[in-house]
């Protein structure tokens, strides 16, 4: 297990973004602190993030199974630091619903 999460790992550390909006699902929703975003706002958002490549910190696998991954990072945001999990469940081979938080540590 863990090849969904090899992946993403191997592309925010490169900065691929080619085939992005393929790995998101046409009902794809993101819940997001208090906001719910759709899929065109999202993979705009991705687009724009990898080609700053995103800095994701110690990216650690949680678990992976073929209809969810979650996983978690460490992000630093205008001096602050953070731990985020992010919860994905797939549909159909494609990312269809997310969720994250943010703690701050």
């Amino acid at each position: 297990m863990g090849e969904k999460f090899e992946k993403l790992k191997s592309d925010l550390e490169t900065g691929d973004a080619s085939g992005i909006e393929d790995t998101f699902h046409q009902d794809y929703l993101y819940l997001k602190d208090n906001t719910l975003v759709n899929r065109e706002e999202h993979v705009e958002f991705m687009k724009t993030q990898f080609g700053k490549k995103i800095s994701v910190i110690n990216p650690e696998f949680l678990y992976e199974d073929k209809d969810m991954m979650t996983y978690s990072y460490n992000i630093n945001v205008r001096g602050k630091n953070y731990r985020v999990v992010q919860v994905q469940m797939w549909k159909d081979g494609k990312i269809w619903r997310e969720m994250s938080n943010a703690v701050e540590f």
